[in-house]
């Protein structure tokens, strides 16, 4: 990767956000970890990442008021919600009103599927997407897996 991205995770569970990392950083993406959304506001006023994936549910400032001050950014990053209390209305309110680019849910996704979504979004490609909180992937972009 020649212009390094940079990720946030904004989750107060390091067993989700700890593997995530992992990959990403050896992706080549640089990432930045917050606990909360609190912390999740003050990384993204310092370091300004390309990608903000967030939980839902977190103390202090959960996810759907983080999302409240990213929205309210002039040029807000790509930004995922990742939960474990997936439902209708929080996917609905995440994808209309927020905005999200996708709602994943945990467990549902491994450290790779979310590098290669991510890749994707950056890339403004639709090989990879979230469908019901689960990744899928385009005909084509099977098709280039399987081959």
């Amino acid at each position: 990767m020649t212009d390094q991205k940079t990720v946030l995770l904004v989750d107060d569970d390091r067993e989700v956000a700890i593997p995530f990392e992992i990959a990403l950083q050896r992706a080549g993406y640089r990432t930045l970890l917050a606990k909360d959304g609190v912390e999740g506001q003050r990384q993204v006023e310092s370091q300004h990442p390309h990608v903000v994936i967030t939980d839902m549910m977190m103390p202090k400032m959960g996810g759907f008021p983080f999302l409240d001050f990213i929205k309210a950014l002039p040029n807000p990053p790509i930004t995922i919600m990742l939960t474990a209390h997936p439902g209708k209305r929080p996917l609905d309110w995440a994808e209309h009103y927020y905005k999200v680019s996708a709602f994943l849910r945990k467990g549902k996704v491994d450290p790779a599927g979310l590098v290669e979504l991510i890749t994707c979004l950056l890339d403004g490609r639709k090989d990879v997407y979230a469908k019901d909180g689960i990744l899928r992937w385009s005909k084509d972009a099977r098709n280039r897996i399987d081959d």
